[in-house]
């Protein structure tokens, strides 16, 4: 006997039920966890084809069959609209790209990106020698991309402070496909603050949502200026269209942004599809640029970096003009001129400290002043007193330990909220001054911080000799931790016990076996060990420096 119902009608209840615990938060949470927005597209889909499969063996009436037939018939029909659409769009575009043609010179132009993610990219891909972004954060408001050969990267990287100078040699991967990307070994990529030295071609993109037959566009629109102010277009972008096979997706979700919950039914689309033609599924907006340009795609074979003369020179004159301004940064803010200060980076001075030493005993004095401003709208002089605090840090040996006394008595002045219990960098080096220095590292302000490894380094650095004062602090805040403290507390605590000839004891909590790590891992350190075990900033580079005994 024929039912009068299909049973496959169950699986459209079990997406309606579904789909109601998931307008409730409180459910909706968990099954959002577990990805129950996606249980449509299996459910509707066996109940669209199990309908079917009734109908047809006559388990029902054959009328059923004209559910699954207007679900998927009107579906395709959507599909089929929207590929149509896309063909249009497509068509329109690439006819309207086909008429630039821009009159770019490499040797004439300098090519400059307001904001684009393919810069290097496209440097690594075609005839292009030298790319620029451009980027307020930089005084020279710009930043040039290379290509440069690897013996080149090195010799850049062995430049002192060319780091902190933004100047980068950087890897790249090759391949689009993020699980079979491979590094290139042969060149990396040079990027560093630097004006354009030709008359400046302008590349900007615009993104706009659009409509083509209900088939939703991004539209991107590369626009390029000429020097003389000569304007050209590029239309790309992607589309999403709807999917060939059907899937319903059904659920809710929290918006953070809007910081609300929201539900939606839909059918999935496959975004990101390309509009213009191409080889690859990204970057065809950047190949039609560089077709439009006249650039010349090259094979992984053929690349070629930059002069290394040329490369060399320019990182060596960035890095020495970032020192140079950053001096007069620093001179401004000994002098109390804190609106002249161009860039609050001090990077490159802190990696060369000879250039300090002509400045020494202003700078020491220009942080006590600071360090004794109480005003309330103080706000630049506490800036230029970190900065004057980091410089110190930065100061050589023999230097540091001139003015060892007048460094400790400005912490002594300083109250429990004094922004220079805060200067992670400076406290550390006060191990390097010896027992005068425990009073200031054992203190409740420096070892009760958010981070209390600064002082427990510098107590590191006393070594031996601060064992009476520090190791009942250390053993006292070393039995208090728990399991659910940081691991690398416990190792700074372990490591600095270890040196100041103290055998810390098995930890109260110890579930996840830490004490056994911690004695496999540095239960070579000893009071004969050297300060650079203390160098807690990374637990690779302190593994690294304790083997130097």
């Amino acid at each position: 006997m024929k039912s009068r119902f299909p049973r496959s009608l169950l699986f459209f209840a079990a997406t309606a039920a579904v789909f109601v615990l998931q307008l409730l938060p409180l459910t909706g949470v968990f099954l959002m966890f577990m990805l129950a927005a996606y249980w449509s597209v299996l459910l509707i889909n066996a109940g669209m084809i199990g309908v079917a499969v009734e109908a047809a063996i006559g388990r029902v009436s054959r009328w059923w069959l004209v559910l699954p037939l207007l679900f998927y018939g009107g579906y395709w029909a959507a599909v089929t609209m929207d590929h149509i659409a896309l063909r249009s769009v497509a068509s329109e575009y690439q006819a309207a790209n086909a008429r630039v043609t821009i009159p770019f010179d490499p040797d004439n132009h300098s090519l400059v990106f307001d904001d684009h993610d393919d810069t290097e990219w496209l440097i690594r891909n075609y005839d292009l020698p030298v790319a620029y972004n451009f980027n307020r954060n930089f005084p020279e408001e710009h930043r040039s991309h290379r290509l440069v050969d690897t013996s080149t990267c090195n010799k850049i990287r062995g430049i002192r402070g060319a780091y902190a100078a933004r100047v980068r040699a950087s890897v790249f991967y090759e391949g689009e496909d993020s699980l079979g990307r491979k590094p290139e070994e042969r060149f990396c990529i040079l990027s560093m603050p630097e004006r354009p030295n030709h008359p400046v071609l302008r590349v900007s993109e615009h993104e706009e949502k659009e409509y083509k037959n209900r088939l939703p566009i991004n539209r991107l629109t590369t626009s390029i200026t000429m020097p003389d102010g000569q304007h050209f277009e590029l239309s790309g972008g992607f589309a999403a269209p709807l999917s060939w096979f059907p899937r319903p997706v059904m659920g809710c979700g929290l918006n953070s942004a809007a910081a609300k919950w929201e539900c939606a039914a839909q059918f999935w689309r496959k975004g990101f599809t390309p509009i213009i033609e191409g080889d690859t599924r990204f970057r065809r907006d950047a190949a039609l640029l560089a077709h439009a340009l006249g650039l010349n795609s090259i094979s992984l074979a053929d690349r070629d970096g930059a002069d290394q003369n040329l490369v060399l020179a320019r990182a060596a004159a960035i890095t020495d003009t970032t020192l140079a301004r950053q001096l007069a940064d620093i001179d401004a803010i000994l002098a109390d001129r804190p609106d002249d200060v161009v860039d609050w980076d001090v990077d490159v001075v802190v990696r060369r400290p000879e250039t300090l030493t002509p400045r020494a005993h202003a700078i020491v004095a220009g942080l006590e002043r600071a360090a004794a401003n109480t005003e309330e709208d103080g706000r630049q002089v506490r800036r230029g007193g970190k900065i004057l605090a980091r410089l110190v840090a930065s100061l050589r040996d023999e230097e540091f330990l001139e003015f060892g006394s007048r460094i400790l008595a400005v912490y002594g002045e300083a109250d429990r909220e004094h922004w220079l219990w805060d200067v992670r960098v400076l406290m550390p080096r006060l191990g390097d001054l010896g027992m005068e220095a425990l009073p200031v590292l054992v203190d409740g302000r420096a070892l009760d911080r958010s981070s209390s490894r600064p002082a427990i380094e510098g107590i590191c650095r006393v070594g031996v000799p601060g064992r009476a004062m520090a190791g009942p602090v250390l053993l006292d805040i070393w039995t208090k931790s728990r399991d659910s403290a940081d691991l690398r507390k416990r190792t700074w605590l372990y490591v600095t016990m270890r040196r100041l000839g103290m055998s810390p004891p098995p930890l109260l909590e110890d579930e996840r076996n830490q004490f056994d790590r911690l004695q496999d891992k540095w239960g070579d350190v000893s009071p004969q060990s050297q300060s650079s075990v203390c160098a807690f900033r990374s637990d690779l580079r302190a593994q690294r420096n304790r083997k130097s005994k």
